[in-house]
């Protein structure tokens, strides 16, 4: 354990040289759990499929055909997140399960049915999934997703009878 901490304590001092040398307003931060690259303008983010990928290689190793997969930025990145106007996880998605049971008068084996009919999960029209912890994720939904919700069920009223029965057969 101690072999651990000593190796964590070089790559902070190494780090915080590298900062000292180059300056912190020339320092860019890539996060590949969140998928962001932190800029001195603001966030670049990433598709978490990308992030996931990144690999790093060393200064002339670099083989067309038998390197490793690579981002390559080149010219000026555009695009740049403004952090002080993104609108919060909550007003994007303000949903939970619990909000939908209340509205709807639905169980969770109703709710799961309806997730698989309308193929909501990864689709960031209707659904997030935020992680709270290194192991653990909680599951919000848009307001788009429940006025589409609530307009199937008002206008097909065995919608969701219909969907339970095709999700045990099909889904689960």
């Amino acid at each position: 354990m101690s072999a651990e901490r000593e190796k964590e304590k070089l790559l902070w001092l190494r780090h915080v040289e590298k900062i000292g040398q180059v300056g912190p307003q020339n320092i860019h931060l890539i996060d590949t759990f969140n998928g962001e690259i932190q800029t001195g303008q603001g966030r670049i983010l990433l598709d978490k499929s990308i992030a996931n990928k990144l690999k790093f290689i060393k200064e002339g190793e670099f083989s067309e055909k038998n390197g490793a997969p690579t981002l390559k930025l080149v010219g000026e990145v555009t695009g740049v997140v403004d952090t002080t106007n993104i609108p919060r996880t909550d007003v994007l998605y303000p949903y939970r399960f619990g909000d939908f049971k209340y509205k709807f008068g639905i169980n969770n084996y109703e709710f799961q049915a309806i997730l698989w009919k309308l193929d909501v999960k990864g689709n960031s029209k209707y659904h997030t999934e935020i992680s709270i912890g290194k192991s653990s994720s909680t599951h919000k939904y848009s307001k788009e997703f429940s006025r589409r919700l609530k307009s199937i069920l008002d206008r097909y009223p065995s919608w969701l009878k219909e969907t339970k029965e095709e999700y045990k057969v099909n889904g689960r």
